[in-house]
């Protein structure tokens, strides 16, 4: 869900890795990191 939303706008992966850090929504934060790291290097 939120990861989608992450990965179309780059701009707002760090706040929407953060919402989904405060509800408790781990797994999705380590994927949105995973695809991160992917795209930066």
């Amino acid at each position: 869900m939120g990861q989608n939303l992450a990965v179309s706008n780059p701009s707002s992966i760090e706040e929407t890795a953060w919402e989904l850090f405060e509800t408790g929504s781990y797994e999705e934060v380590i994927e949105i990191a995973k695809k991160i790291r992917i795209t930066l290097f």
